[in-house]
């Protein structure tokens, strides 16, 4: 993907603050269908971290 030079995140702790501080992710499905998830980002867990989130079973991409 195509990322502008003046939005680029290279530095693994300005990607870990963003994710930190917005604390969420988009799914987007190929007929763009887009929900927006919760996650949590837990620094200590993994060499890289780890995202939990959570998908609820009301939501348009169920069943897709």
């Amino acid at each position: 993907m195509y990322i502008p030079n003046n939005i680029e995140m290279a530095e693994d702790h300005a990607i870990k603050t963003f994710i930190t501080d917005y604390g969420f992710g988009v799914l987007v499905s190929a007929d763009l269908t887009a929900t927006h998830l919760p996650v949590i980002y837990e620094s200590k867990e993994g060499k890289l971290g780890c995202l939990y989130g959570h998908f609820g079973t009301g939501r348009t991409h169920i069943g897709k």
